[in-house]
């Protein structure tokens, strides 16, 4: 076995903490993007737990329309981009890749969802706005990643959303609970806002 070798400085410590598996670029996207086989019977979306239309979004990149890619992953899964980078993608949809039976390397089906969901955050595009306003108001106890998902499905019903939550930082456990060399607080947060401001729904800390 390895010998750990203690960080001796700032520098040494960001290294041990680099992503894994980096941001794809639009190469890297494409090319990726175009093993897909889009099978008939799609393992990989019924292997995934929110039902991700995988073999869309991932056409919808190919062809280059990200931005539809990144709406096909939200419209399943509020919190997309925290779930393209923790979720155990190697028993889920990737474990059941077809290419798994021909000794070839399975799709890389979460680094191409992140490419499509962090495209969007970063460039702040519009994908969805509150709908019509119903008038009533609910309350949501706890801004983990079901309180987020909850308020922004709620948004888009018309309701006033209005998230309670016990510690100064929104997404619960993939804040507070999830290492740092899978995603960073950093990565969380920037979703989180980006939900919010797209959607309109407030969150009150310190509320316990």
């Amino acid at each position: 076995m390895a010998e750990y070798k203690r960080p001796q400085n700032e520098q040494e410590f960001n290294n041990n903490f680099k992503d894994k598996t980096p941001l794809m670029n639009d190469t890297q996207a494409y090319y990726e993007s175009s093993r897909c086989l889009f099978c008939y019977d799609a393992p990989c979306m019924n292997a995934c737990p929110t039902s991700i239309d995988i073999p869309l979004f991932i056409k919808q990149i190919h062809t280059g329309n990200t931005e539809g890619a990144a709406k096909t992953i939200y419209d399943s899964n509020w919190i997309g981009n925290a779930c393209g980078t923790v979720c155990p993608t190697g028993v889920l949809c990737e474990g059941v890749c077809v290419y798994n039976n021909q000794d070839v390397p399975p799709l890389q089906i979460g680094r191409l969802q992140n490419f499509a969901t962090r495209t969007v955050i970063d460039s702040g595009k519009q994908l969805y706005k509150p709908g019509p306003d119903n008038g009533k108001k609910i309350a949501i106890i706890g801004g983990g990643p079901a309180g987020i998902a909850c308020a922004c499905e709620l948004r888009t019903l018309g309701y006033t959303a209005d998230i309670f939550e016990a510690k100064d930082k929104p997404s619960g456990l993939t804040v507070y609970g999830i290492a740092p060399y899978k995603i960073s607080n950093e990565e969380v947060l920037d979703e989180v806002q980006y939900l919010q401001d797209q959607l309109g729904f407030n969150i009150t800390y310190n509320s316990a």
